[in-house]
């Protein structure tokens, strides 16, 4: 049991919490205590876990890519999802861990609205606060509302460049012909 305990100790693929179990199974056996049935069961379960075959995403698919950008960008600043973050930037990330960061409702209803695109082309003049303005600039949402892809607009009276979501945009109004 002991041999099977620091085998599994030393797997690289081990957790560090589960690393931490099975160091105190270990005391537990050279203290001459034998392991429980909840034990074993433990210890079988975090050995198939760290023996398993690794399948990696092929991030050259371009469907897999853009997929991994939109987490990437949605999930920026966030500590949970760090370590899947750093894999995918690193370009090596496992298919499970993938699917977490990537095919959760969240990143897919980012990833929707992305593939939606902005509603308004550059250079289209429409109604930002009130005063006429010119779009300059798309940029990509960290939400995934509707309406929430950002657009950097110039305003014509000041020539002042504001950031603002396209819900908030307003298109001119044509004059009807009488």
């Amino acid at each position: 049991m002991l041999d099977r305990l620091n085998a599994l100790i030393d797997n690289p693929e081990l957790k560090s919490g589960q690393r931490n179990i099975m160091v105190d199974f270990k005391r537990q056996v050279e203290r001459g205590r034998e392991l429980t049935a909840n034990q074993i069961a433990l210890l079988v379960k975090f050995e198939a876990e760290a023996n398993r075959p690794k399948v990696y995403v092929d991030l050259d698919a371009e469907e897999n890519y853009k997929r991994a950008v939109c987490a990437v960008f949605y999930y920026e600043g966030s500590p949970y999802f760090q370590n899947q973050r750093d894999a995918i930037i690193s370009g090596k990330i496992e298919q499970e861990q993938f699917d977490k960061i990537c095919r959760n409702q969240y990143a897919e209803g980012h990833y929707n609205v992305i593939q939606q695109g902005h509603k308004f082309p550059l250079d289209e003049v429409l109604y930002c606060n009130g005063e006429l303005g010119q779009i300059v600039e798309h940029h990509p949402s960290k939400n995934y509302g509707k309406g929430t892809l950002v657009y950097g607009i110039i305003e014509l009276d000041t020539g002042r460049l504001t950031y603002m979501e396209e819900r908030w945009l307003k298109t001119r109004t044509r004059k009807k012909k009488v």
